[in-house]
């Protein structure tokens, strides 16, 4: 049987990479490795909420005298990768 194993990628590392092809008698050689990266830039708050401010804060007190925040933000911009 041709060996074979899945590949163990980690989000946020770089990697190099190479392939070779062939049959159970005979392998090629390998291609030249080329740089593969799996780096996620964080989320981002899109343009016009960043200046405009994104968040909403409600304090809401209920008959009992609780108190919470209800919170309210925009969705954020994610990386391709992430999506």
């Amino acid at each position: 049987e041709i060996p074979a194993s899945e590949p163990t990628f980690v989000v946020g590392e770089d990697y190099e990479i190479a392939m070779r092809s062939g049959t159970r008698l005979r392998w090629g050689s390998w291609c030249r490795p080329i740089p593969l990266s799996f780096a996620l830039a964080p989320p981002q708050v899109p343009p016009s909420v960043a200046l405009e401010g994104g968040l909403q804060a409600e304090v809401v007190e209920l008959e009992d005298n609780t108190v919470f925040f209800q919170l309210e933000w925009p969705e954020f911009l994610a990386h391709q990768l992430a999506t």
